[in-house]
């Protein structure tokens, strides 16, 4: 066991150590470059595969292997073949609560209803010693996975709702619905659906509009720049450094080089999104 422990200790350090050599600063693993790996849930579940568990399937391991959104989708789509009525016809403002010892406070699905659909938003508010919502905004929980990790639970679960929350339930719906409100002006303003371009892609594109290649088709270097002037991927953006570090040749002979690279990439332009219509905390 031990020796299995030290071996995935050793993957986590190759995997960094591949990360930072195309100039990824970020561990593909979180903790790996740092060995601050929690190792107790990983013997438990190689123990589960001695034991041909099959539960480590079933719930998607531990809480650190956080399950996908299709896992999740799977378990939905299994519930509702199991008992479709009684979750589609469940009432809004319904709820329920279990015990969790990692967790404390008030998760909410909220929908905003428009003219071409809906949108669904997910938020949790941790919630202080005496169930008072934490004023600190930014301890507000917005992504999905994470809000679903932190309600993951069976049908076994026991149902318990904590008696000091009450009528104060209503406190922590007003910092999600602001919270909500938030991030949909954001989405709202045209501004802010702007690409967020890195340094290294406006270098690249500032050196290939200072030596276009010559006879070469316009369209592809102005492709070659719509490209770069996007977010890109941490992967690409290290073989991007890597390829603009590579200064063999004539200034003209890089640019076509560097162009021809980002064309056979595979990355797309951005379309940024169209801006959400204004909407107030009535709706």
């Amino acid at each position: 066991m031990d020796q299995l422990l030290a071996l995935e200790a050793r993957i986590l350090r190759k995997l960094t150590q591949a990360a930072k050599s195309i100039g990824v600063g970020t561990s593909p693993v979180h903790g790996a470059d740092s060995g601050e790996q929690v190792f107790s849930e990983t013997r438990s579940e190689i123990e589960k595969l001695a034991q041909e568990d099959p539960t480590l399937f079933e719930q998607g391991g531990t809480a650190s292997a956080a399950q996908t959104g299709e896992e999740y989708r799977h378990r939905l789509r299994a519930a509702l073949q199991a008992d479709r009525e009684a979750i589609v016809g469940l009432p809004g403002r319904a709820g329920s609560g279990f015990p969790k010892e990692s967790a404390s406070g008030v998760l909410f699905c909220a929908e905003v209803e428009l003219s071409e659909g809906r949108r669904n938003f997910l938020r949790f508010v941790p919630a202080t010693h005496d169930w008072q919502p934490q004023q600190d905004v930014d301890a507000i929980v917005r992504e999905t996975g994470a809000c679903l990790r932190i309600i993951d639970c069976t049908e076994d679960t026991t149902r318990q709702v904590p008696p000091e929350l009450g009528e104060g339930v209503f406190a922590f719906w007003n910092a999600a619905r602001a919270s909500i409100l938030t991030e949909w002006d954001e989405l709202a303003d045209p501004a802010n659906l702007q690409p967020q371009v890195r340094l290294l892609n406006r270098q690249v594109a500032g050196f290939i509009r200072a030596h276009p290649p010559i006879d070469t088709d316009l369209e592809k270097v102005n492709k070659a720049l719509d490209i770069l002037e996007a977010p890109w991927p941490r992967r690409e953006e290290g073989l991007l450094r890597e390829q603009f570090r590579d200064r063999a040749g004539a200034a003209v002979g890089r640019s076509l080089r560097l162009i021809e690279w980002i064309l056979a990439t595979g990355l797309e332009r951005y379309t940024a999104p169209p801006p959400l219509p204004p909407i107030t905390e009535q709706d």
